[in-house]
């Protein structure tokens, strides 16, 4: 399986890949910094599972998610962000988000999503 970051934190993209990395079934393609970037990341690596912020220097995530439910229905997304409230959790449901987990709490639920998602 493979997993595309994005998020313009470099120590949330490294902590995500050093959680993500423990199952040996799954391979980090790189993190992507912007809107921007991750558009060119997603159309070089077509990866089957996104972390995503919501803000991001260049724009929104919710661009993101709607470019990638449009393109490539079957990848997962998880929203991965500060801004965990129940309005952003049911805009970002709506539009096919698969998850939405709190940067400042949920970094524990990760590996398990990870492995529920190779199954």
């Amino acid at each position: 399986m493979n997993v595309l970051i994005i998020d313009d934190c470099i120590a949330i993209g490294k902590k995500l890949n050093e959680l993500i990395s423990e199952n040996k079934s799954v391979h980090v393609l790189g993190q992507a910094q912007s809107i921007r970037q991750g558009f060119e990341m997603l159309t070089k690596f077509n990866p089957d599972v996104v972390f995503l912020d919501i803000s991001l220097p260049d724009g929104s995530g919710m661009e993101v998610l709607i470019h990638l439910k449009k393109t490539n229905p079957k990848v997962k997304v998880i929203i991965f962000s500060n801004s965990a409230n129940d309005l952003y959790k049911r805009k970002f449901a709506e539009k096919g988000s698969d998850y939405f987990l709190d940067k400042s709490k949920d970094f524990t639920q990760i590996p398990e999503i990870i492995s529920s998602l190779i199954n």
